[in-house]
């Protein structure tokens, strides 16, 4: 525990110093503290050994250092890639001001346009349609036709 406290309390002094450092949080040192404890049981132990904690604390850097380098938004927590999410809220955006524009509803074709403008596909806005409509976010009265659920 001593291991993984000192790691965490070294981790926050610093990320002053880091603006792009993802975010470190109780949680943090509570998943670290699980991934060494499930080395542990990996090794049928009882107990969590001064090599668990330090390749615990390996995964988590290995973990920070990806979602640094990539398009994950850690500090989300859902796993979504950034550009998945920015599609997501674009598109509805898009959406929402169609609908606005057109008496609460508009059309597929409409969104493919808006969306190829910002730089989606159609392949991109039908999966992200079909997201929101599967969430309750959006219905389709009929084919081709979405309007908002309020």
């Amino acid at each position: 525990m001593e291991i993984l406290v000192g790691h965490y309390t070294d981790k926050r002094q610093k990320m002053d110093d880091d603006i792009n450092s993802v975010s470190l949080t109780a949680r943090t040192i509570e998943a670290t503290l699980r991934m060494a404890e499930a080395r542990a049981r990996l090794f049928l132990r009882n107990y969590v050994t001064e090599e668990d904690a330090k390749q615990a604390i390996a995964m988590d850097g290995i973990w920070r250092h990806l979602a640094n380098d990539s398009n994950i938004n850690a500090s989300d927590h859902t796993g979504v890639p950034r550009r998945a999410q920015s599609a997501e809220k674009t598109i509805m955006s898009i959406v929402r001001n169609l609908c606005r524009e057109l008496d609460g509803e508009c059309e597929t074709h409409q969104v493919y346009n808006a969306a190829l403008e910002q730089g989606f596909d159609e392949d991109t806005v039908d999966r992200v349609l079909n997201n929101m409509r599967n969430r309750g976010d959006l219905y389709s009265p009929r084919i081709g036709l979405w309007k908002l659920n309020n």
